[in-house]
């Protein structure tokens, strides 16, 4: 289901490469956002079949890698670490969802991938 998405989708290929989460861990979250049956879950990993335990582990795994990296956000909010740079970072985020929703060329989205890029390369020099 993922190998779809990231080949067409340069942002989402960029995003994945950097964040946290393997391509399976993120593969299993979104067929399990939009599958009820587990069987039909399994049977959509785009690597290879794996068994029912298998595919819980992988969810539960990228689950965790998610939750996690929204309390270090919080972490580093509450340490006063981040400044006007993070609201900058959420207006990004909503940015994308209007992307995804309309059809934008390659050059338009790796403009937004700089910004993305130099957005978090600001607030990382704002904790070093």
């Amino acid at each position: 289901m993922l190998k779809e998405l990231v080949e067409r989708d340069i942002i989402l290929t960029y995003l994945l490469q950097r964040s946290k989460i393997t391509k399976a861990q993120l593969d299993t979250i979104i067929i399990n956002s939009h599958i009820i049956n587990l069987k039909e879950k399994i049977l959509l990993r785009d690597e290879k079949k794996v068994s029912k335990g298998s595919f819980l582990r992988t969810l539960s795994q990228g689950e965790a890698n998610v939750e996690s990296s929204f309390y270090v956000i919080i972490l580093m909010q509450y340490l006063g670490l981040f400044d006007d740079s993070f609201d900058n970072l959420l207006k990004i985020a909503n940015l994308l969802k209007d992307v995804k929703l309309k059809n934008v060329d390659r050059t338009e989205m790796e403009s937004i991938i700089l910004l993305i890029d130099s957005s978090i390369k600001k607030i990382t020099k704002i904790i070093k």
